[in-house]
């Protein structure tokens, strides 16, 4: 039988329907150009759904984001997170050249 306790942490954790669900929101966002609430929502994302699959992705795209926005240093900051996080990952190529970009 579920403790008290297992049934909380699973009422907090996100459904999968809800992760897919922000992923796809973020990734609406980002395709049309509203790469702030992209950001944003790639944010909120990533600390909602720390392991799941899609977090490489969501990570280097934060990155672009504010690249796209014109803040070299956040991109540079996040890009280089990203390296920390995934150093074998499948933009490391992109994501090293954004972080040479800012000190």
């Amino acid at each position: 039988p579920a403790t008290p306790q297992a049934a909380t942490a699973a009422e907090a954790a996100p459904s999968p329907l809800h992760s897919t669900d922000s992923f796809a929101e973020a990734i609406a966002a980002f395709r049309s150009g509203r790469y702030n609430e992209a950001n944003k929502l790639l944010q909120t994302f990533l600390g909602e759904n720390p392991s799941d699959p899609r977090s490489e992705d969501a990570a280097f795209l934060r990155a672009v984001s504010r690249a796209r926005l014109g803040d070299a240093h956040g991109a540079a900051v996040l890009a280089r997170e990203y390296l920390r996080r995934f150093p074998n990952g499948l933009r490391r190529p992109e994501a090293e050249s954004l972080s040479r970009q800012a000190p």
